[in-house]
């Protein structure tokens, strides 16, 4: 695995901070930037001005826990992979942790093992997929703005499961002046059919709540809870 991340750890112990950096550069092929924030306050601020492909956050951070910084990044619409760093052993953290909002966890006691590598390949492979939704999206918002306001209007109504019929009384219109808007719609957005249309629109929206539980591993734990 080769690859580019940059990378936020957020921990009040110094040590733990050089623990992962020497961890990703002798168990993983990874190429990486990584900045540190001692607390809470400073994490928020960095996720908002750098461009992090990830946060690693301590569960024990603070007085609220590593959790609530992963609360507060959710809140404020922060999709980034985050992964929290537990102790050795503890499978209910594990199992908090993701049921909370973060996409995958890692004791320290396995940092310089292979499965720091197996959730940096789910880091990398969820960065990629946020990037190509970023530009589906993109892309959809740049064919929603050639929509003259009409065209919207009936877009919305196409999108709702509307007949041309429905949409023309709805808007007070001629069945063809709806047929006109449809035409124009479905070139202007690139679908051949209503149902292309519906999906491509709904699938759009549905990025901005994207189920995190979707791409979590669920927690493997030994007979000793370990």
């Amino acid at each position: 695995m080769s690859a580019y991340l940059n990378l936020l750890l957020a921990d009040d112990e110094c040590d733990h901070a050089t623990l992962l950096r020497q961890s990703l550069d002798s168990v993983t092929e990874l190429t990486f930037d990584l900045c540190h924030a001692t607390d809470l306050s400073r994490a928020l601020v960095l996720a908002e001005d750098r461009l992090l492909d990830a946060i690693f956050i301590d569960y024990h951070l603070g007085p609220d826990g590593g959790l609530a910084l992963v609360h507060e990044l959710r809140h404020r619409g922060d999709r980034r992979p985050m992964v929290l760093l537990t102790a050795c052993g503890d499978a209910y953290v594990a199992v908090e942790a993701l049921r909370n909002g973060a996409d995958d966890y890692i004791a320290r006691c396995d940092l310089n093992t292979p499965r720091l590598t197996a959730v940096v390949e789910r880091i990398t492979n969820r960065t990629h997929e946020l990037e190509a939704q970023a530009r589906t999206k993109a892309d959809l918002t740049l064919r929603i703005d050639s929509l003259t306001p009409k065209e919207r209007q009936v877009m919305d109504l196409m999108v709702e499961g509307m007949t041309t019929h429905e949409i023309a009384s709805a808007l007070t219109r001629s069945d063809n002046t709806v047929k006109i808007h449809r035409s124009h719609v479905l070139q202007k957005m690139h679908a051949h059919t209503c149902a292309e249309l519906t999906h491509m629109v709904l699938d759009g929206r549905l990025e901005d709540v994207w189920d995190f539980s979707a791409s979590q591993p669920e927690p493997t734990v030994s007979p000793d809870g370990e």
